[in-house]
């Protein structure tokens, strides 16, 4: 995998790290169990990432994405998250992609549905990788 170049780190609140790149912004649980981490490295090191995937939400506001991304993490003991830091032409929303190891929390995760965030589905890093475009595989 091709080494990302971060562009600026700051903590948040509660071991949070915000992380920019190029093109995402970045939220790391640092207190994240270790059990939960090692699950993450022995799935990323299968072929299409084994059973990772990304819970998908989506709105207008991304700083509302970011504060619900620091609230899964650190709610569900989840390791990172990404937001788009600006948007592809076209598109009117931000899409937030919160990274498990594997889709248990996909009905925890329709609570958290405003008038401003809508959550679409699980989408396995095997269904991303192949072009799928929606859903799981």
């Amino acid at each position: 995998m091709k080494p990302v170049s971060v562009q600026y780190s700051g903590f948040m609140n509660n071991g949070i790290e915000i992380v920019y790149t190029r093109h995402w912004k970045w939220i790391v649980n640092h207190d994240c169990s270790k059990d939960k981490l090692s699950l993450m490295k022995e799935e990323i090191e299968k072929e299409f990432h084994g059973t990772i995937g990304k819970y998908l939400f989506f709105s207008e506001n991304r700083d509302e994405l970011v504060e619900l991304a620091e609230k899964l993490l650190t709610t569900y003991n989840l390791a990172r998250a990404k937001t788009a830091i600006e948007l592809n032409p076209g598109y009117t929303e931000y899409v937030l992609c919160v990274y498990d190891d594997r889709p248990n929390l996909v009905q925890e995760m329709k609570q958290y549905v405003t008038e401003t965030i809508k959550y679409r589905y699980w989408k396995s890093d095997e269904a991303t990788m192949k072009g799928v475009k929606q859903g799981n595989l």
